[in-house]
């Protein structure tokens, strides 16, 4: 029993780590290329995995049966090849993904995200050291452990580079928020095994392991030096530069308000503030007291040039408290459950008789979904049609600001009549807000009936 038992872990053990391994790659690239790629994709992968490698491994292993499993041998043997044929080859492929990606942000693409980089950075340096250390004793056997034993070190360096720029340049417009200072203390222990390992020093794991505790405590607990003082220091100067740049302070120290903002200045004051807001107000200077960010942001601070439209905030919220509805006693014709309304704009649902799909303006703050059933189509617009309607329901007057709970789930449903079928809308959370950025989510359980 215990043979038996062994090889089908072991088997299971190479197919797992096989489809953790693609599974990483396609995560990655669906992040990094906003690809579609869809959750099939990975249930197709992992039955692969289970068909190409745990199926044949699991019949090999019967091939010469073994009476007895000899951990000293035969466990470092399954790392071996684990390392060999999974590991280092996906922590290689995700390092090159990653690199293209800075290249592609270096390239001005408007898909590219920074945070996106530092933080597989991270993830790259923590699980590619992990191997690096633990695959040390393969590279006599295996010519590709040696390969990456050799090369990944030089290859880290250059992502690391980046990782900083990239930070800096983040810092730099948008404020060393406590998230920024953490990430550069974090990057300081992956650069110091890089340094080491290329000297050769035998001692750059146990180095590299104390710069990474080092940096935990002083993050923590190092006393006006850990990452919430330095992060209060550096946007302390960084808003006082930036406010005075701008010409923002009376001669009383007071903010004076200004109309004629650049696009830039208004973004990065605008993302300074909500750095500082994160620490709180009161620990810094020039900040006018009981300033409510981003709420006030324009009525203290100003606006842009040429921009005679008074902000106006809108933020609405409507939810049912119990998300189960019992919708058995109707007879729909078809009912559908959809968790998140906005996946409609990349991945339209399509079948046999029914089509929808989701078109947003975020600027004019539109969400039409449309459904199509044969020749019939209704477009619904979610906004006016769904989040005001439910606004006035609930409301005597027309507020900014409204967060309403529902008991009854009869209270959010709405109903929609077209030429060939009726929609019944079930909502179950939607959120809406309008004014420095908009944000709009929804999910519902859907019902249509046949006319």
């Amino acid at each position: 029993i215990t043979v038996g038992i062994t090889k089908i872990f072991t088997a299971l053990f190479y197919a797992l780590i096989l489809f953790l391994g693609l599974a990483v790659i396609l995560l990655s690239t669906n992040i990094l290329f906003n690809l579609s790629i869809t959750l099939s994709t990975y249930a197709n992968t992992f039955i692969l995995s289970m068909t190409y490698v745990f199926v044949p491994t699991w019949l090999g292993s019967f091939i010469a049966p073994k009476t007895t499993f000899d951990l000293n041998k035969d466990l470092p043997l399954i790392w071996q090849r684990a390392f060999l044929f999974v590991v280092a080859p996906v922590i290689s492929l995700f390092m090159v993904f990653i690199l293209i990606y800075l290249l592609t942000g270096l390239l001005q693409n408007q898909e590219y995200n920074a945070g996106i980089y530092t933080f597989s950075t991270l993830v790259i340096s923590f699980a590619g050291i992990s191997t690096h250390v633990l695959s040390k004793s393969f590279r006599k056997t295996y010519q590709l452990i040696a390969m990456f034993q050799r090369f990944f070190p030089i290859v880290l360096v250059v992502v690391l580079v980046g990782y900083y720029v990239e930070l800096i340049r983040l810092g730099l417009f948008f404020g060393f928020s406590i998230g920024v200072m953490l990430q550069l203390l974090m990057g300081i222990w992956p650069m110091v095994y890089v340094y080491l390992v290329l000297r050769n020093n035998q001692r750059a794991t146990q180095r590299a392991l104390l710069s990474l505790v080092s940096v935990y405590v002083w993050a923590a607990v190092m006393p006006f030096g850990n990452v919430v003082g330095l992060s209060r220091l550096a946007l302390n100067i960084q808003y006082t530069q930036t406010i005075e740049r701008l010409e923002m302070l009376d001669e009383q120290d007071n903010i004076q308000r200004r109309s004629d903002l650049s696009d830039e200045d208004y973004q990065q004051l605008f993302a300074i503030l909500s750095s500082m807001n994160v620490i709180g107000f009161d620990q810094f200077n020039h900040v006018p007291e009981g300033y409510d960010h981003p709420n006030e942001f324009e009525l203290t601070y100003g606006t842009r040039a040429n921009d005679d439209t008074p902000f106006e905030r809108e933020d609405y919220g409507f939810r049912l408290a119990d998300n189960v509805i019992d919708l058995s006693m109707f007879d729909y014709d078809h009912l559908f459950y959809v968790p998140n309304i906005r996946t409609l704009e990349d991945v339209p649902y399509t079948s046999n008789t029914i089509n929808m799909a989701l078109v947003s303006d975020t600027d004019e703050h539109a969400y039409v979904w449309t459904m199509t059933l044969g020749n019939e189509t209704m477009s619904i617009e979610l906004y006016e049609d769904v989040v005001l309607v439910l606004r006035d329901r609930f409301a005597d007057d027309e507020p900014s600001v409204l967060d309403y709970e529902a008991i009854d789930a009869n209270e959010l449903k709405m109903t929609f009549n077209g030429n060939g079928f009726s929609v019944d809308l079930w909502v179950l959370n939607v959120n809406s807000f309008k004014g420095f950025y908009t944000n709009f989510s929804m999910s519902l359980y859907v019902g249509i009936t046949l006319l």
